[in-house]
């Protein structure tokens, strides 16, 4: 009897020593859980912060801005930017393209408060006339880095057919920018792209020169230019197709498309016909 009840007792003190083992064990475990999981989360909100951080730089080094001015008279408010994208694109894809790659000098980009210059080591091909850089027209068929030029084409970045100079013009028309300088030096050692901020973002609305203009206007007048021509447009032809209004004034399809809503809305025009055979009349 003496000998069971020792055996019995030995057990339940096996089973209670067993049972506070596995008990502060199990404690040390969920304490040490506990310390990993406030570890990781900590260095979560690290990484949150730091990315916080990164996009708010990238949001106040930003080159490319945007203004928005909304008008009380109408639904549309205009949208511009200092320097338009496809005109920065385009600019710098020239740079590339045509750049001398057995010149050692970089491609510099110079940004400037008032505007950004691109410059590319050499100049232009001597078949290249300054004059001709002045009034935009430039026929060049003498491509330094034509495989090169393929690649951008690949990435649909160029086209390769001499339209960049025409490109760059309706992208900086289209946000109200005004025009480009290109020029290169007599000894054709490098050439520059000008490309100048749009006036709204000059500091006290100073234009490009350096004057002072007098009030502060936004875009509205370049709307009423659209509407005049579109409208004149109509008046010449009137079956004229959107995509024709498009490719004559280098308008957006959805700018073109919400002229014509509104000047139907306002009863200037209404539509007769299909949409592929019909035709505009002016009331």
């Amino acid at each position: 009897m003496t000998q069971a009840w020792a055996m019995i007792i030995v057990g339940l003190l096996s089973m209670i020593g067993t049972f506070v083992g596995s008990f502060i064990t199990g404690r040390k475990a969920m304490v040490l859980i506990a310390y990993r999981i406030e570890q990781l989360e900590q260095r979560v909100s690290k990484h949150n912060s730091l990315v916080e951080r990164m996009y708010k730089l990238e949001e106040e080094s930003s080159v490319i801005q945007e203004q928005i001015i909304k008008f009380p008279d109408r639904a549309e408010a205009e949208r511009f930017f200092n320097y338009p994208y496809a005109a920065i694109e385009e600019s710098l894809c020239n740079a590339v393209y045509h750049k001398g790659y057995d010149v050692r000098e970089p491609i510099e980009v110079r940004i400037l408060p008032d505007r950004i210059e691109i410059v590319s080591h050499p100049g232009a091909d001597r078949s290249i006339s300054e004059e001709g850089l002045r009034t935009y027209r430039v026929f060049n068929r003498r491509y330094r880095n034509r495989r090169i030029g393929d690649f951008l084409k690949e990435m649909h970045l160029t086209e390769g057919r001499n339209t960049g100079f025409r490109k760059i013009l309706n992208a900086l028309e289209r946000n109200g920018s005004p025009e480009p300088i290109f020029e290169t030096d007599p000894e054709r050692l490098s050439f520059c792209t000008t490309i100048f901020i749009h006036p709204q973002f000059l500091p006290s609305n100073e234009t490009k020169d350096g004057t002072k203009s007098g009030t502060k206007k936004a875009a509205p007048n370049r709307h009423t230019e659209r509407v005049q021509l579109i409208l004149s447009a109509i008046q010449e032809n009137p079956q004229v197709t959107v995509r024709t209004l498009v490719e004559d004034f280098g308008i957006s399809k959805n700018t073109i498309l919400r002229i014509l809503k509104g000047l139907q809305e306002n009863g200037t025009i209404k539509r007769e016909g299909s949409s592929r055979k019909g035709r505009w009349v002016i009331l």
